[in-house]
């Protein structure tokens, strides 16, 4: 391709320009922002002083920006904050998307929990500093408006976290693929199935969470346990080795023996570090103890309904 046709393809896939929203005003992206409030307990929040000569400039928000055709939220907001301030993605773990929708324009803010390795410098005109600050030393700052008017959304999603733990033998029984005549091999598709789906996030109602009870929750990013058994162990080499950067804090938990018993002993380990979990299996017996001990259930053609519909959908709807 010449070097014209390739800035031609740059330029179709760019988001940055301006866009006139239901309300009126005008917002900064063709296929709307994301950006990442990053939480790190022993620092606080992570904040950046924008430049003056940004939209609300000299005012302290989050590292974001343009979204790009081909990009969904979670890309997005991980590119801005490593293009912004140098944060690698391997430094955050993400917990929700948050969406606000002003009619033809939406910025989705990433909730993320941040590690020691994350240390935050301005790489561009657009921040004149970056800075980890306590809660309670929030409202000592003068805040983007829009970010204001979202914070009291967004604080309390870093107060829970989810978990979804899979039943692999039976979400993959339920599939009639022929998967009996190499269960690793069947195994190891599932898992790379299920991995790509990753950098989308779940629907909220995947992990239980209704629209009403969280108004502007947009997508989760669980953690997931795959637990595996008998002859589908060894697909768990084969998985690792296949497995994107997204899907890092993914978890595949290899059953000695059974794999009921596994899990359960995986759901209740996240139950004791305070998860709300959600157990994928269709099985009525296991169904029955994991929510005798606080855990929620979904069905297996759940989960596949979600991996389809995931594999289908265009980033623009994540």
């Amino acid at each position: 391709m010449s070097n014209t046709g390739e800035h031609r393809l740059a330029l179709s896939e760019s988001g940055d320009a301006w866009v006139t929203a239901a309300d009126g005003a005008q917002y900064w992206g063709k296929y709307g922002a994301a950006g990442v409030l990053a939480y790190d307990p022993s620092r606080g929040f992570l904040l950046q002083h924008r430049s003056p000569r940004t939209a609300a400039g000299n005012t302290w928000g989050i590292p974001g920006g343009a979204r790009h055709r081909s990009e969904n939220s979670l890309t997005a907001a991980l590119r801005e904050v490593a293009e912004e301030c140098g944060i690698a993605p391997q430094s955050l773990t993400p917990l929700y998307a948050h969406r606000v929708n002003k009619g033809g324009w939406h910025y989705t803010t990433i909730i993320a929990l941040a590690d020691s390795t994350a240390e935050a410098t301005p790489l561009d005109w657009e921040s004149l500093d970056f800075r980890w600050i306590p809660k309670h030393e929030l409202p000592d700052y003068p805040l983007h408006p829009n970010f204001a008017q979202a914070l009291p959304h967004l604080l309390p999603l870093f107060e829970s976290r989810h978990a979804i733990v899979v039943d692999a033998a039976n979400v993959i029984g339920a599939m009639p693929n022929g998967w009996w005549r190499d269960r690793g091999k069947a195994t190891a598709d599932f898992i790379a199935q299920l991995t790509a789906t990753l950098p989308a996030g779940v629907p909220p109602e995947l992990c239980g969470i209704s629209g009403l009870s969280v108004p502007g929750m947009h997508r989760c990013y669980p953690r997931w346990i795959v637990v595996t058994e008998g002859a589908a162990n060894s697909a768990v080499e084969v998985a690792a080795e296949n497995t994107p950067a997204t899907a890092q804090h993914t978890q595949i938990a290899q059953a000695a023996g059974s794999g009921d018993d596994e899990l359960v002993h995986q759901v209740q380990a996240l139950i004791s570090e305070n998860y709300t979990v959600t157990v994928c299996t269709s099985d009525r017996e296991l169904k029955s103890r994991v929510t005798s001990i606080g855990a929620r259930t979904q069905g297996a053609k759940t989960l596949w309904q979600h991996i389809a519909t995931a594999a289908q959908e265009k980033p623009a709807a994540q």
